[in-house]
């Protein structure tokens, strides 16, 4: 416990209360100690109670203030938050169609040999599209898929049906109590399962009734390790940072 009272003011802690607390009994024993021994109370043990029990009532004001700046800090941060996120996204969507434009570019003007990976070159670095490695798949006539490739979902839920049965015991809970009243079917609409039909395209050159896969193709430039090699002190694309800001 601190013996000076302005040693516990010079560091503030909304917690600080237990503290003032705890060396106001310790005078207040120290004082009905001496009374029942008849002893005088020195001035200096009263003074410093008067003086802790004035910090503690001061001490409220602080605390206060600090909360009203706390949250005054939260709220400052969470409209950063805001503004950053909003500025955030219109970055991405910027870059996004500048990165498609220049793709697009790309694809139909670079020359070369290699026509699967076109290119264009600058004095130092480089830009080029790329097959992705992992195909997507369309979708062209869904009524051509053969069922296989769909998904029925039933789900079943009995008058007895409790949360953290397995399904083995809710499904013959429902087969030994179907006739009986709270029992409820639903049958879902099927649905495509384009995992399965993904891997079943990949595997059969023949492929699949319906449905075709497609590789798409994205933007790749020279390294970041390579582009700082060059960096040079020449402004951005004209209309670059309207489009990204």
């Amino acid at each position: 416990m601190e013996d000076d009272p302005q040693a516990l003011e010079k560091k503030p802690n909304p917690f600080r209360f237990v503290q003032f607390d705890a060396a106001i009994e310790s005078i207040e024993s120290q004082i009905v100690e001496a009374l029942e021994e008849d002893h005088a109370v020195p001035d200096s043990t009263l003074d410093k109670l008067s003086k802790y029990l004035t910090l503690k009532v001061e001490h409220i004001d602080n605390v206060v203030r600090w909360l009203h700046h706390c949250q005054s800090q939260i709220k400052f941060l969470r409209s950063e938050e805001e503004l950053l996120r909003t500025q955030r996204k219109r970055a991405e969507k910027g870059f996004g169609e500048i990165r498609q434009y220049l793709q697009d570019h790309v694809d139909l003007t670079a020359e070369g040999e290699d026509k699967n990976k076109p290119r264009l070159e600058g004095p130092a670095l480089k830009m080029w599209t790329q097959v992705n490695g992992q195909p997507g798949v369309d979708i062209d006539d869904k009524s051509l898929i053969p069922e296989e490739y769909s998904d029925l979902t039933i789900i079943i839920r009995t008058a007895n049906t409790a949360a953290g049965r397995d399904v083995a015991t809710v499904v013959k809970d429902f087969v030994e109590n179907y006739s009986e009243q709270g029992v409820e079917v639903n049958v879902s609409e099927p649905g495509l399962n384009t995992i399965r039909l993904k891997e079943a395209l990949v595997k059969d050159e023949k492929g699949v009734p319906g449905a075709s896969l497609h590789y798409g193709r994205h933007l790749r430039t020279s390294s970041p390790r390579k582009i700082a090699e060059t960096m040079i002190d020449v402004p951005p694309p004209r209309g670059a940072l309207e489009a990204a800001g």
